[in-house]
């Protein structure tokens, strides 16, 4: 007899919630209001005329000659021939992705905000064209990625009814149009999808589970291009993941919460870290090396970027201040 697997959704709810305080939050989000401080507003406020600023010089050779796209808590950075920049602020970044000579990025925004997807032309060193491409205000954007002309984000937000979804668009040659909503279909309890990776006939979606609120550990799901469930890749231990790719046919994943960085049978430690920002060149692999810190504090901490020598599994370190937690890392040359 076929066992069936009946459906069911973990509720990560908040401590000490009442009827009254449901009703104080529902008020503030029809107002607009942060449902933490009600002096503060929810609506995007976002600068994107503000011109890069100067905030530091990287001494490493390792970043010498290296264009990085750098999105983190606090802002969304520039590191250029070994010097930081800041382009926005104020506001937290995540998924950073490239078609043709345009990037995206998702803005997740603050204090439990509106967010955007932001899109820019980087035409000879410079950044040029910036423009807003979509808002939205029940969003808690993470990955974000191209694949056959079209951009997807995962928007993944506990506080909105584990809403778990895919944000699928056409990217024009000057618009960006919002296709379908997917929403991925599993008989399994999972939670907070926050990364995807295509492979040539199939797609990897990464659950992190929230594991320290639920203990149940981090999952990988393998879906068809239908996006029709196929199974559960075979994972140990993993703690709070993201990341999820294949490179040269090795499968590599982030471990946060254990801070290991897992290519294939190779394990990278980084003890008393978190993990998360992810991308390689020829040469080396890029990582954010995170501290534990309360949500509250993630946006003034001062985390590292970590450069793993291809060849020689060397290991070296680069302290990025108050940037806020590294949340996505893109190689731009």
């Amino acid at each position: 007899m076929k066992k069936e697997v009946l459906k069911a959704r973990i509720v990560i709810s908040e401590k000490n919630q009442t009827v009254i305080t449901k009703i104080k939050y529902f008020i503030k989000r029809i107002l607009h209001r942060s449902r933490y401080n009600y002096k503060l507003s929810t609506n995007l406020n976002l600068n994107i005329d503000k011109k890069k600023t100067f905030v530091l010089k990287v001494k490493s050779k390792a970043i010498l000659k290296k264009k990085i796209f750098i999105s983190a808590n606090n802002g969304f950075f520039y590191l250029e021939n070994a010097k930081l920049y800041n382009i926005f602020e104020k506001n937290r970044f995540y998924g950073i992705a490239k078609y043709k000579n345009k990037f995206f990025i998702g803005c997740a925004g603050q204090h439990h905000s509106e967010g955007c997807i932001i899109s820019f032309n980087y035409i000879l060193n410079k950044i040029k064209n910036i423009k807003i491409e979509y808002k939205l205000r029940k969003q808690c954007f993470h990955d974000l990625k191209i694949h056959k002309g079209n951009l997807y984000m995962v928007n993944s937000a506990w506080r909105f009814n584990m809403l778990d979804e895919i944000l699928k668009f056409k990217i024009g040659s000057n618009f960006l149009k919002l296709e379908e909503k997917i929403r991925p279909d599993i008989d399994y309890p999972f939670i907070h999808l926050n990364s995807i990776f295509f492979k040539e006939k199939s797609i990897l979606l990464c659950y992190h589970n929230m594991t320290q609120q639920t203990k149940m550990l981090s999952q990988v799901c393998e879906f068809g291009n239908n996006w029709k469930f196929l199974n559960i890749v075979k994972t140990k231990n993993l703690s709070s993941a993201h990341n999820v790719s294949i490179i040269n046919k090795k499968f590599s994943i982030l471990d946060s919460d254990n801070g290991i960085f897992v290519l294939g049978k190779n394990k990278f430690n980084f003890p008393g870290k978190f993990l998360k920002g992810f991308d390689y060149d020829k040469k080396n692999y890029y990582l954010g090396i995170n501290k534990f810190e309360h949500r509250n504090k993630r946006g003034k901490m001062s985390p590292y970027l970590g450069i793993i020598d291809k060849k020689t599994k060397k290991i070296s370190t680069i302290l990025l201040p108050r940037t806020g937690e590294i949340n996505s890392i893109k190689i731009v040359e």
